[in-house]
């Protein structure tokens, strides 16, 4: 936020928050407000031409938990108000082979797989107060049911993994973001585009806020993108590069970025996030790690991506669907273990 006061209102559906720079010497004077806005996100596997009432969520398992090698360790305990050496085994192991696959089985197509993450490190006798003596006698003794307690816990895991991802990354969802919106405060009419841009702006974000993605906000801000790109060119082209000019350049090139990304122009909106950066917005303030996470779960579904309506559409239906979602156990290892190797 650029400035030394805060104002609070309400308007629209959105929180706003006005804060205020300093007047610059052409009498410019650079404001923002805090927006607040739902963008939709893609999910991580491709929705061009999926059939939600043919997926079949599955996975596979091979093999036991196995002990890789037993690592003796120590630790200091506060036991009763004294400190206390404890001998314990960090024990590194291998767990079971667990492969994961969503399939549109209309069309035979994969939309997902994966192997999971089922090695690690377990502690054994970590945290006795009571002392770990005859240490490797006992967990020699116990060694069994520890590994299949073990094995229970990694399959559970495993399975609360795949859960999560099929609600999480199997349909379109929304994110809501907060990010700051720039106008201007001039002595004449110099920037009423930008400003009559920013207001048009404001109305297509809150538009997000009540009814999620709508061709109206869309079409709004490509309208809007396209006036602030014009204020752009003019700036550039004059001659006037006063620092109160940089920090106007500035505060568009946020706006763009912001805007861009809305509507899943990602190159348009990296550029003009780095074209901030180059005018002195602080790094933290940089958007470039949402832009590209983003961009990599769109890309997988161009043709939806394209389609407003398309895209409301099947978020609805795909939530429906996801709801009601039934991961299985299947005996196909082999498959899934031949089909992952060809990736």
């Amino acid at each position: 936020m650029l400035g030394n006061w805060l104002l609070k209102a309400c308007c629209a559906g959105l929180v706003i928050i006005a804060g205020m720079s300093a007047t610059f010497a052409q009498a410019v004077t650079v404001k923002s407000i805090s927006v607040d806005a739902r963008v939709m996100k893609f999910p991580r596997i491709s929705l061009d031409g999926i059939a939600y009432d043919a997926l079949a969520f599955e996975y596979a398992t091979q093999g036991k938990t196995e002990i890789i090698a037993v690592n003796a360790a120590m630790e200091t305990l506060q036991c009763n108000g004294k400190a206390k050496q404890n001998h314990y085994f960090a024990v590194d192991y291998r767990g079971p082979e667990i492969i994961f696959r969503i399939t549109d089985q209309r069309k035979n197509r994969v939309l997902h797989l994966e192997q999971l993450a089922t090695d690690g490190t377990s502690f054994y006798g970590q945290g006795a107060c009571e002392g770990n003596a005859e240490l490797k006698t006992r967990f020699e003794r116990e060694k069994s049911a520890w590994l299949a307690n073990l094995e229970k816990q990694l399959l559970a895991k495993a399975r609360k993994q795949m859960e999560e991802f099929i609600q999480n990354n199997s349909a379109l969802d929304y994110q809501d973001l907060q990010f700051p919106l720039f106008y201007f405060a001039a002595e004449n009419s110099r920037f009423d585009n930008a400003n009559r841009a920013f207001d048009r702006a404001r109305e297509a974000f809150g538009l997000s806020m009540q009814f999620g993605i709508t061709k109206e906000a869309e079409d709004t801000l490509k309208s809007v993108t396209a006036t602030w790109e014009q204020e752009l060119t003019h700036l550039l082209t004059s001659k006037k590069t006063s620092a109160d000019m940089e920090q106007v350049r500035m505060a568009l090139h946020r706006n763009l970025s912001n805007a861009y990304f809305f509507i899943r122009k990602y190159d348009l909106a990296r550029r003009h996030d780095a074209m901030a950066i180059s005018k002195g917005m602080k790094q933290e303030e940089s958007i470039q790690g949402l832009i590209l996470e983003h961009e990599q779960r769109t890309i997988l579904s161009p043709q939806v991506a394209a389609n407003v309506v398309l895209t409301a559409n099947l978020y609805r239906f795909g939530r429906n669907a996801i709801r009601s979602a039934q991961l299985e156990e299947i005996n196909n290892f082999a498959e899934l273990k031949r089909a992952l190797s060809q990736l």
